[in-house]
């Protein structure tokens, strides 16, 4: 009876069998990494999709400085207040008042002026164009007086229209400080008693670029001839647009 005669010892199958143990444990701890990320992924997708889902904080960038400058100007400054007004409207007399303790008159009293400045009550002022419309008997050509005050030619249904002044504010609130037609109409009625739509306004702002485009046209002439041009390139949003 013949015997089967040993495997020769190859170092290189031990090499590979040494790798492949290496592998399968590696494989091993993987796959443990993935079931545990698994199990978190779950917890927080069930958390997020609660009616009260924890919220998360995110941590601070910046660390607080250890020390810092204490608040307000350094002890000793020279005062710093608003200067007395050039011209007084009106004199209020404060009358004198006794001692709320002793009822008792007072003595060495010192009178000093306090300065308020205030707006006064805002009331619109309407005022009626009676505005003659006739016919050259010449040329037959409709003709419309004018008067400067004018900020509109419409009459019929469109013959009540915002004044000049009334339309510089808008056009500040708008072009300046960036506030919606709706808001300025809420701020025209609420402050100045005035009750226009938001079309409204947006038409005397259009009608008082028309009017403007000559001036325009003469800045842009100027601004050839100038030396140094600055360029105001702040964002400004256009139908809910940065542009």
């Amino acid at each position: 009876m013949e015997t089967e005669s040993p495997l020769p010892d190859c170092s290189r199958c031990k090499k590979l069998e040494k790798q492949v143990a290496e592998l399968a444990a590696e494989v091993n701890e993987l796959a443990a990494e993935v079931k545990r990320f698994a199990k978190i992924l779950e917890s927080k997708t069930r958390d997020s999709k609660r009616s009260a889902a924890p919220q998360r904080v995110r941590p601070s960038r910046k660390k607080p400085p250890e020390s810092h400058r204490p608040s307000g100007r350094a002890v000793g400054h020279e005062p710093s207040s608003k200067p007395i007004p050039e011209k007084i409207d009106r004199v209020v007399e404060v009358p004198v008042v006794t001692c709320p303790d002793c009822q008792c008159e007072l003595e060495n009293v010192v009178v000093h002026s306090q300065y308020q400045s205030d707006l006064p009550p805002i009331v619109p002022i309407v005022t009626e164009f009676r505005v003659p419309v006739g016919t050259c008997p010449c040329c037959l050509k409709r003709v419309q007086a004018t008067h400067p005050e004018q900020t509109s030619q419409a009459l019929g249904a469109a013959n009540h229209t915002l004044g000049p002044n009334a339309v510089a504010v808008a056009s500040e609130l708008k072009y300046s400080l960036g506030m919606p037609f709706r808001k300025i109409s809420r701020f025209f009625l609420s402050t100045f008693n005035l009750s226009f739509s938001p079309g409204g306004i947006v038409r005397a702002t259009q009608s008082l670029a028309n009017k403007s485009k000559g001036l325009i046209t003469v800045l842009k002439l100027q601004i050839a001839n100038r030396d140094v041009v600055h360029a105001d390139e702040t964002g400004w949003r256009l139908k809910g647009i940065n542009c």
